[in-house]
């Protein structure tokens, strides 16, 4: 059995192997591995490269191993969480109000396009059009 630390997470040579899971470990510059055990503790530096990885096949790899998000990066892991807590908030609502909260962004967002924000340039038309 290979030696462990004493809070039973793997040393640097088991997280090593749990890496080479991934078909661009060979190739990866990223210092950050979603695959890592020791991701949650490890700390990276504004700039350096991200796991690009699809989310799918990360997630795929992750099965059966020891990862803190699930081949999951941090922010995706934090932004799942925020879902759930929205459906949640959201499963709660009457239906009354749910129709109310759909017709106030309905509303919002009809505005917004309306004013001409929809668009950073102030405009949504092909101003470079021939005619």
């Amino acid at each position: 059995m290979p030696e462990t630390a004493p809070d039973r997470l793997p040393i640097e040579a088991d997280a090593r192997r749990q890496m080479d899971e991934c078909t661009k470990f060979a190739v990866c510059s990223c210092p950050l591995c979603p695959l890592d055990p020791l991701y949650a503790r490890r700390i990276g530096l504004p700039g350096e490269p991200r796991c690009t990885l699809r989310r799918v096949t990360r997630e795929a790899l992750a099965v059966g191993l020891l990862t803190p998000f699930g081949g999951r990066t941090a922010d995706e892991a934090a932004r799942d969480l925020r879902r759930e807590r929205a459906k949640a908030r959201w499963a709660v609502l009457s239906p009354e109000e749910q129709a109310v909260r759909k017709a106030r962004l309905a509303n919002s967002q009809a505005e917004r396009s309306g004013s001409g924000r929809g668009s950073p340039f102030g405009t949504t038309r092909n101003t470079f059009a021939t005619k």
